[in-house]
């Protein structure tokens, strides 16, 4: 509950409104929001003993791609573009393959070919995602062309979810003092 109210009274993602109970955040944000503050919470758990900046690129891939699913007018409820995102890395945060941490999770068939490489929408974001972190310039302009979408609207997305993914980072951090960062 702690946790939930700070986020959600962070200015990066809620500029309007002050929240002062459990209730009236779980009103304002909704279902879907409240499905990624659970996905974002677990993640940041499972990442403790990692360096923050791992569970960084996490909270900004996933941002990037909830943002690129909506620009491509995806919109689905769980938000797959969030959790694909969010959960690209975690082979690099729990030691493990893929596979494997895909057999322990109850994530929908769309999630699953996704994270393994089996979508060809989410291959684009994954690659576009990592052109941007790699500043790979050209796989950027490659990867406008292939999605259709403008090149300016894909720096400006990422840019809000470096934006977004910072803010969240600086609001969960202090609270998980055993990650590394």
């Amino acid at each position: 509950s702690f946790l939930l109210l700070k986020f959600i009274n962070n200015p990066a993602i809620n500029k309007r409104y002050q929240i002062n109970s459990l209730k009236h955040a779980l009103t304002y944000m909704g279902e879907v929001e409240i499905k990624k503050f659970i996905a974002l919470l677990s993640v940041t758990q499972m990442g403790d003993d990692k360096p923050l900046e791992l569970i960084h690129m996490s909270l900004v891939r996933a941002k990037f791609f909830d943002l690129l699913s909506q620009q491509r007018k995806q919109h689905t409820n769980p938000p797959i573009g969030f959790l694909v995102g969010l959960f690209s890395l975690l082979d690099a945060l729990l030691d493990q393959d893929m596979p494997n941490i895909l057999k322990q999770l109850p994530l929908t068939d769309e999630v699953n070919d996704a994270l393994l490489g089996k979508s060809n929408e989410f291959n684009h974001y994954l690659a576009l995602v990592r052109a941007f972190e790699g500043a790979l310039w050209s796989n950027v302009v490659m990867q406008s062309k292939a999605l259709e979408t403008d090149q300016k609207t894909l720096h400006a997305l990422f840019n809000q979810a470096i934006v977004w993914g910072n803010s969240v980072r600086n609001t969960l951090s202090s609270h998980f003092p055993s990650a590394r960062g």
